[in-house]
């Protein structure tokens, strides 16, 4: 989940409430897209490129999510970068 730093009490946490959360009913107030512009590798070992040997990205160019999305994901890594714990 991201971080969105708020200064002060102003109107703007009312309209980042509205995109993060639904209405009291359940419905989407304002759904939100957006698309990666680069791959998020998987870890750091070298990624493939076009197709090549390597390892594939976690989440490939273009990848985005929306509300119409069902939102489930493969386990993520929680280790260090080559280190125990990764998956």
């Amino acid at each position: 989940m991201g971080v969105f730093p708020q200064r002060g009490g102003g109107p703007e946490g009312g309209g980042v409430t509205e995109v993060l959360f639904r209405a009291p009913g359940g419905a989407v107030r304002y759904d939100f897209s957006g698309r990666l512009p680069f791959s998020w590798p998987r870890s750091a070992r070298v990624p493939a490129v076009d197709g090549g040997p390597g390892e594939p990205p976690l989440f490939p160019y273009g990848y985005g999510l929306t509300y119409e999305d069902d939102g489930e994901l493969p386990q993520l890594p929680e280790g260090e970068a080559g280190g125990p714990g990764r998956a």
